[in-house]
C-alpha cells in the first residue's frame, strides 16, 4: 500500500500557544498535537496577562484560547493583540459565543472546539489549520551560503521582483536579494490569496496591502531594508486603468496624477 507523502506544511516545526486556566485541557491538547503530525513546541499560559506579555515580543503559528477565564474572556484577550495568530477557541458553550465570534473571523479566528470533544477534534483541527496556513506563507530559498528553505510570512512581502531566472521577495526586514524563488511570476500569482496582488509591469508584482500612495505615476510601498522608500513606476499607457481600478476599491490610499 502506497503511503501519502507529507506536504512541506506538515513537516515544518511550529510554535503552539495554549492560553487556558484549566491544566487538564493543556494535557489533552498536548496529546492531540503530538499525534497530529504537526511537530513543534507547545507553550502554556494559565494567566492571560502573561500570554499578552509573551506576544509583545514573540509570535506563534497557532493559539488555543479558552473563551472563559477569570481575568478576561478570550475575546477580550484577542482584542488586545495587534496581530492575533491563527486561533482556535475552546468553549463549553459554542452557541452562546457564536455571534461574538463572527466579529473575529477577520482576525484569524479559524474555529470553535468544544472542550468536551477535544479528543475527537484532531482531524478538524489539522484540516482547518493547514487550510489557512498554506495560503499565508511563501517557502523561499535564502542566501545564507547553503540555500536554506525559509518560511516567509505573506504579510511581510511587499513585492515580487523578477530578475532573469529568479524572483526576489522584497521585504522591509531583509535585503532585496536575500529571499528568492526559481520560478515565474505567473506561478507565484496562482498561489497568492485572490485579490491580494497587482502586476504593475513586466517583472514586478506588488502586494496591494503595502501600497502607501500613488503620485505622478509612481507607487510607494513604504521603506526597504535600507530605509529607502520603494517606488514602482506604472507605465504611462496603463496609468488611467490603474487609477480607476484602485480608486474604486481602496479609498484610504492617496491617488494623484
Amino acid at each position: 500500500m502506497a503511503h501519502k507523502k507529507k506536504s512541506d506544511i506538515e513537516t515544518k516545526k511550529y510554535c503552539f500557544v495554549v492560553v487556558d486556566d484549566d491544566p487538564n485541557n493543556v494535557i489533552v491538547l498536548s496529546y492531540i498535537l503530538q499525534g497530529s503530525g504537526l511537530e513543534g513546541e507547545i507553550i502554556y499560559f494559565d494567566n492571560p496577562k502573561d500570554a499578552l506579555r509573551f506576544f509583545e515580543n514573540h509570535e506563534c503559528d497557532l493559539m488555543f484560547l479558552d473563551v472563559e477565564m477569570p481575568e478576561m474572556t478570550g475575546f477580550e484577550f484577542m482584542e488586545q493583540l495587534k496581530n492575533p495568530p491563527y486561533t482556535i477557541v475552546l468553549t463549553s458553550y459554542s452557541q452562546k459565543y457564536a455571534e461574538k465570534a463572527f466579529y473575529f473571523l477577520d482576525k484569524n479566528l479559524i474555529d470553535f472546539i468544544s472542550k468536551d470533544n477535544l479528543l475527537n477534534s484532531l482531524p478538524r483541527i489539522k484540516e482547518r489549520f493547514i487550510e489557512r496556513y498554506k495560503d499565508h506563507y511563501i517557502y523561499a530559498k535564502c542566501k545564507t551560503g547553503v540555500d536554506d528553505i525559509i518560511r516567509v510570512p505573506f504579510a511581510k512581502i511587499k513585492m515580487f521582483n523578477k530578475v532573469r531566472s529568479l524572483v526576489y521577495l522584497i521585504l522591509e526586514d531583509a535585503p532585496c536579494d536575500y529571499y528568492y524563488l526559481e520560478t515565474t511570476l505567473e506561478d507565484i500569482e496562482m498561489k497568492l490569496p485572490k485579490g491580494s496582488y497587482y502586476r504593475v509591469r513586466k517583472g514586478k508584482t506588488i502586494i496591494i496591502a503595502h501600497m502607501k500612495n500613488y503620485i505622478s505615476g509612481k507607487i510607494s510601498l513604504g521603506n526597504d531594508y535600507n530605509g529607502d522608500e520603494i517606488f514602482i513606476e506604472v507605465p504611462f499607457r496603463d496609468r488611467k486603468t490603474f487609477v480607476t481600478f484602485f480608486e474604486d476599491r481602496h479609498s484610504m490610499i492617496t491617488f494623484k496624477e
